[in-house]
C-alpha cells in the first residue's frame, strides 16, 4: 500500500559536484530541503588577492616634478658678474701717463755753453756755475699724477659677487619635498581580502522537512 510520505532528504558531502549548481534552491528542487553542505575547499572567494592589483600600482607612479627634470633658476654657467676683470681697465693706465715735465725738456736757466766770462777765463766764475744749478723739476721730485701703485679699478674681482651664487639657489621642487601623488603607503586595494567573505560560509546545518 502506497503512503503519501515525503521521502527524507539527506545531505551529505557525497552527493556529486554535477548536481550542485548556483544556487541553494536547486539542491531543494531535487532533494526536498535546503543543504548548505559545501566543503569549504571548494569555495573560492569572490575577488581572489591574487587577482587584486592596487589602484595606482608604485611602479607606475612618477613624482610630478622628477629631479632629473629641475634646472635651477639662475644655472651658475649662465652668469657672469656685474663687471667681469677682463672689461675693467684702470683710470689712468701707466701707459697713459706722462711726467708733468719730463727731464728731456728741461734745460738749466742759464746753460754753460751760451756763457762767455766778461774777464778772462781764470779771474771769472760763471754767475750760475753748473754744479748749483738744479733743473727746475729734476727727475728725482717728479711723481706721475697718479702712480700705478694707487690705482684700483673700479670693481676689484675680489668684491664682485655674481647675482645669483650657486649656494643660494635651491631648486623650485628639491626631490625631498616631493611626494608621489599616491604613496603606497595610503593605498588599500579595492577589495581587501579581509573584507571577503565567501559566498557560501560553511554553515553545519540540517533541516528535514
Amino acid at each position: 500500500m502506497e503512503t503519501n510520505e515525503s521521502p527524507k532528504s539527506t545531505c551529505s558531502n557525497d552527493i556529486p559536484m554535477y548536481l550542485i549548481k548556483n544556487s541553494v534552491l536547486s539542491l531543494q528542487d531535487k532533494f526536498g530541503s535546503p543543504c548548505n553542505n559545501f566543503p569549504m575547499s571548494t569555495i573560492t572567494p569572490n575577488f581572489p588577492m591574487s587577482t587584486i592589483t592596487p589602484n595606482f600600482p608604485m611602479s607606475t607612479i612618477t613624482p610630478n616634478f622628477p629631479m632629473s627634470t629641475i634646472t635651477p633658476n639662475f644655472p651658475m654657467s649662465t652668469i657672469t658678474p656685474n663687471f667681469p676683470m677682463s672689461t675693467i681697465t684702470p683710470n689712468f693706465p701707466m701707459s697713459t701717463i706722462t711726467p708733468n715735465f719730463p727731464m728731456s725738456t728741461i734745460t738749466p736757466n742759464f746753460p754753460m755753453s751760451t756763457i762767455t766770462p766778461n774777464f778772462p777765463m781764470s779771474t771769472i766764475t760763471p754767475n750760475f756755475p753748473m754744479s748749483t744749478i738744479t733743473p727746475n723739476f729734476p727727475m728725482s721730485t717728479i711723481t706721475p699724477n697718479f702712480p700705478m701703485s694707487t690705482i684700483t679699478p673700479n670693481f676689484p674681482m675680489s668684491t664682485i659677487t655674481p647675482n645669483f651664487p650657486m649656494s643660494t639657489i635651491t631648486p623650485n621642487f628639491p626631490m625631498s619635498t616631493i611626494t608621489p601623488n599616491f604613496p603606497m603607503s595610503t593605498i588599500t586595494p579595492n577589495f581587501p581580502m579581509s573584507t571577503i567573505t565567501p559566498n557560501f560560509a560553511m554553515v553545519s546545518a540540517r533541516i528535514v522537512l
